[in-house]
């Protein structure tokens, strides 16, 4: 059975990381692997805006939404994707 070596990583900022794992036999064969490591920000707290007025004789109202600001690089993250879901709706009318 092989030794299995574990180390920690502690890093300063999100995103993406390649790391290296390497092995030497004194002068005989180089033997490196990568990883790759996707620190993301959680995305809290977003914000669904303030809920628009009583909608009369219209089918239709405007969502305004505010997706966090990743620490990251003040941006929205490139991994990030933002979305509007029905939680609830009335239910059909029986006829």
């Amino acid at each position: 059975m092989q030794p299995v070596r574990t180390s920690g990583i502690t890093v300063n900022h999100y995103g993406t990381y390649v790391l290296r794992w390497t092995e030497t036999n004194g002068t005989c064969s180089y033997s490196p692997a990568d990883i790759t490591i996707n620190f993301y920000e959680n995305p809290t707290p977003a914000s669904a805006g303030t809920a628009p007025i009583p909608v009369c004789n219209a089918l239709t109202a405007t969502l305004a939404g505010t997706a966090h600001t990743y620490l990251a690089d003040g941006s929205t993250h490139v991994g990030s994707t933002t979305a509007w879901s029905v939680i609830t709706k009335p239910l059909p009318e029986v006829q």
